[in-house]
């Protein structure tokens, strides 16, 4: 499991890069999340994923699944969700299954520039 990384993304409104912290999530961000689910898109792809029930599976299942957290400003910014079942790292890899990021920085506002790609 990666541990606290800090990353960079840009600013969208001054164009400059700001360190930013990706970490393994915990219960917190259930919390977290519902802030800005409500605020989705109703057409994106992700609109209707359920977070609680995907971190919930991952602290269950750590030798399974890893959902990390992209956090900016106190704010939850991304989420990205991975499995990484050991016996199927080494043969074919780790498999990105799902990638969320807050409705502030989805076009055309967009606050945060890069969050996604970092995840």
């Amino acid at each position: 499991m990666l541990k606290e990384t800090r990353v960079q993304i840009i600013e969208r409104a001054t164009g400059q890069l700001v360190q930013c912290l990706v970490r393994p999530v915990n219960d917190s961000e259930k919390v977290r999340w519902s802030h800005w689910h409500g605020e989705m898109p109703p057409g994106a792809e992700d609109a209707h994923w359920d977070w609680d029930e995907l971190i919930d599976l991952s602290i269950a299942m750590t030798d399974r699944f890893e959902v990390y957290a992209l956090e900016y400003a106190n704010e939850l910014q991304g989420l990205r969700m991975l499995e990484v079942a050991e016996d199927d790292v080494a043969t074919h890899g780790v498999h990105a299954l799902r990638l969320s990021v807050a409705p502030w920085n989805r076009s055309p506002e967009r606050r945060y520039h890069g969050v996604g790609s970092v995840l």
